[in-house]
């Protein structure tokens, strides 16, 4: 999905199913509560939010969906696009650890390079 920051107060879904390049199948629980967090921000003049549906028998799905406790994430997975490394690269072109004459960076030692930087601890 892309991700959106407006100001808005309110969240209304037309449906709570969507087409996922293959089929069409219902919005997970974690998806409406992405979505319907985008009505009211923190430190916005919109702060509290509403979130609702055009259609009455979406409602109890919206209501549990907001309820449910979701799973802890335990590992997630940074993949850049090749235009993130390039810019990455660049920006630490000064700082890389490099032989003696070498000019470039393999595309190897970049993903390497991007992977440690962006390790978190535990």
């Amino acid at each position: 999905g892309m991700g959106l920051n407006l100001e808005i107060s309110r969240v209304v879904f037309s449906a709570l199913r969507k087409f996922d390049g293959q089929e069409e199948r219902p919005l997970t629980a974690s998806e409406i509560r992405q979505i319907g967090g985008r009505a009211g921000r923190f430190g916005s003049k919109n702060s509290e939010g509403i979130v609702t549906s055009l259609h009455d028998k979406d409602l109890p799905v919206l209501k549990r969906s907001f309820k449910k406790e979701l799973p802890q994430i335990e590992k997630a997975c940074l993949r850049p696009e090749i235009i993130m490394l390039e810019d990455f690269v660049h920006s630490i072109r000064h700082a890389w650890p490099r032989e003696d004459g070498e000019e470039t960076l393999s595309i190897d030692s970049a993903l390497q390079l991007f992977k440690d930087f962006h390790q978190t601890e535990e």
